[in-house]
């Protein structure tokens, strides 16, 4: 697979954690549980990553996560 591919599934798994935390709802034990796995599996996919590239690919996912939080939590006033 592609790194690409691999830091886009990292950050979509990181963005579903972010946005529970984000919006406000009450979430379940088990809702937090099952983000959390999606983490780690998809985490324990970067191994596929070269090692010289890692560290780039982590900070890339983490980037694109916050911004899929902020455009899904962040509401202005002509949205209400």
């Amino acid at each position: 697979m592609a790194i690409r591919d691999e830091v886009n599934q990292l950050a979509d798994e990181l963005a579903k954690l972010g946005t529970s935390f984000a919006d406000g709802d009450k979430e379940t034990a088990a809702e937090y549980i099952n983000n959390i796995f999606g983490i780690i599996k998809e985490g324990a996919d970067f191994v596929s990553v070269p090692q010289a590239e890692r560290f780039k690919a982590i900070m890339h996912a983490f980037a694109l996560a916050g911004a899929k939080v902020a455009d899904a939590s962040i509401k202005y006033s002509d949205e209400a």
